[in-house]
């Protein structure tokens, strides 16, 4: 039920083992924790669609910056940080996948794999290694993990870990058959390399035999478009079916967007079913394929079988030459393909969220909704966020008390002349002889004129400031000047938010450009062109175009910020390439 991360280059041969021979301690590129602890099958009995897990960043957060591990009831409302900073971008990758039970959830970053319960306790750490993938299998005794493109069977508890076979094709986005028995996997043929092929293929879990290959996706000619990707994007298992579940990209000539030197074309992608069968034909799911219409990704199964889970965004427009494409959000669709249904948007929409997984809720699982966290002071911020966790303090000061400053020996507030140590009430003036407190006015005296104005004071509105009787004792106010009519010029401030850039692809080079940003009163000094894989350039402020050259062959995002003397403008929407 995991969703193994989007990656864009998988790791191979040397670079990878550079980064997991380190960690050979006690198997093949994992090093086990003992005292871990295990999960438990699924009791029998109906299972029940529970508490959805994603990886997300905050709002406002940049690419580099940890993810947030966050969970949600099944409708995605209730969203909430199960475990902050759990994930980190890397060569390893990250994914998750909850227990059989439904009471712990693994998951995998930066050469480490953790596991912790439901309602966000106990967290405990599993095992370190590049682990990129990680499926829990139906009897809670087993992960299934991929390590450099090989998928490795990891006991709990114990740790024992062995491949699933002993060549090095490579096994991706493995996945448990109901009963246990089988392994389904994005691969490229058996240890005898007959079939051969990219394909979607079945292992048997004892001795890693080939089962059949279940798909053939080498064959361009299948629907739609005739251009059907020959890799396929994650192969996983039906809950109680032999059914598998996988996407992959299709597209078309001929659309409307044309990048200059192009013919015009896009590319979308769809979900597919396959039975657990020899060269069995896929059925498609979801959304025809079209130009503007769903992009469906990373998909697994909901625990009941009735519904899918999967990642979806789309193309929006045309800009320049390239289309411009929505933000990334969460959906589900029954298992026919209808009723798609938008479930989850992420907090920070530039940059989305990474992986999805549904819990089983069984009969022995213990948490089946979002715990909220403990708010011990009651201030209204969760312990885990309040510096002061104990002693109530409002947000702005980060859930701590406002610390009032002391007296100033020499401070005179109310500016009455006496000093605010020795001032018993130190913001309203008073004379010294009343301890710098005003001194309150007896009752007004029937036959009295505090003020000298001749107005008595029974019928004077202003007892103590003199003025005419026509204006019932009080001053006459002095009108004030006129305005001026000169208007007062704006203060400037940092440039405004620019347009997404244009992009333009020749060969491995993306050319951006883009349109001086307003300056809004103080001169750009520099543009800095941000692009979601390689490095960041920057630019000085005449510029008005740059050049990425030797980009590897994938999909490619780009946006832009402009700098003056007084800061940094908000980042541009996405513009998005893809180099071939």
């Amino acid at each position: 039920m995991s969703i193994r991360m989007h990656k864009a280059v998988h790791l191979r041969g040397t670079v990878a083992m550079a980064l997991v021979v380190p960690l050979l301690l006690m198997g093949p590129g994992l090093t086990v924790t003992p005292s871990a602890a295990t999960a438990s099958a699924a009791a029998a009995g109906p299972v029940t669609n529970g508490m959805i897990a994603t990886f997300a960043w905050q709002q406002g957060a940049h690419i580099s910056e940890e993810l947030d591990l966050v969970v949600m009831k099944p409708d995605g409302s209730g969203a909430q940080v199960l475990v902050a900073d759990a994930a980190k971008r890397s060569l390893c990758g990250f994914d998750l996948d909850w227990s059989p039970d439904g009471n712990r959830i693994a998951w995998a970053s930066s050469g480490q794999v953790w596991t912790i319960k439901a309602d966000g306790t106990d967290r405990q750490h599993l095992a370190a290694g590049c682990v990129s993938h990680l499926e829990w299998s139906p009897d809670g005794g087993t992960l299934a993990v991929e390590i450099d493109s090989r998928t490795g069977l990891l006991s709990i508890p114990g740790g024992a870990f062995e491949w699933l076979r002993g060549c090095e094709y490579g096994e991706l986005g493995a996945s448990f058959s109901p009963d246990g028995s089988r392994l389904s996997t994005v691969a490229t043929a058996d240890c005898d390399s007959d079939p051969i092929g990219w394909g979607i293929y079945g292992f048997d879990v004892a001795d890693g035999a080939l089962d059949a290959r279940y798909a053939d996706t080498n064959l361009r000619g299948q629907p739609p478009n005739n251009m059907l990707a020959s890799v396929p994007s994650g192969a996983e298992w039906h809950p109680s079916q032999d059914l598998i579940l996988t996407s992959m990209d299709d597209g078309s000539e001929g659309g409307t967007c044309h990048p200059i030197g192009q013919t015009g074309a896009w590319n979308n992608s769809d979900l597919f079913t396959v039975t657990a069968s020899p060269d069995a034909p896929l059925s498609k799911v979801g959304s025809t394929s079209g130009e503007f219409e769903l992009s469906e990704r990373e998909a697994s199964w909901s625990p009941d079988g009735q519904r899918i889970l999967f990642t979806g965004d789309r193309n929006v427009s045309c800009q320049n030459g390239s289309y411009v494409r929505s933000g990334v959000e969460l959906f589900s669709m029954s298992a026919n393909g209808s009723s798609t249904t938008k479930i989850w948007t992420p907090w920070s929409a530039e940059l989305g969220f990474v992986g999805s997984s549904w819990q089983p809720c069984t009969a022995v699982t213990l948490t089946c909704v979002p715990v909220p966290p403990p708010d011990t002071d009651g201030d209204g911020l969760p312990d885990p966020s309040d510096a002061c966790p104990t002693v109530a303090g409002p947000a702005s000061n980060n859930g701590c008390p406002v610390q009032q400053p002391p007296p100033d020996a020499g401070g005179d507030a109310d500016g009455d002349g006496v000093q605010d140590a020795t001032d018993a009430c130190p913001t309203v003036a008073g004379p010294a002889s009343n301890n710098g407190c005003p001194v309150q006015l007896p009752p007004p005296d029937a036959g009295g004129d505090a003020d000298g104005d001749g107005v008595p004071d029974t019928t004077d509105a202003c007892l103590t400031v003199p003025g005419p009787l026509s204006n019932q004792g009080c001053p006459v106010p002095v009108p004030a000047p006129p305005a001026s009519s000169t208007p007062t010029p704006l203060p400037a401030t940092a440039p405004s938010q620019m347009k997404a850039p244009r992009l333009v692809v020749r060969g491995t080079k993306a050319i951006v450009r883009w349109t001086a940003a307003s300056a809004n009163g103080s001169a750009v000094s520099k543009y800095v062109v941000d692009i979601s894989k390689g490095k960041d350039k920057t630019v000085g402020g005449s510029a008005r175009k740059t050049v990425f050259r030797q980009l590897k062959p994938g999909r490619y995002k780009f946006r832009i910020a402009a700098t003056n003397a007084f800061g940094t403008s908000p980042y541009s929407a996405w513009a998005r390439i893809r180099i071939r």
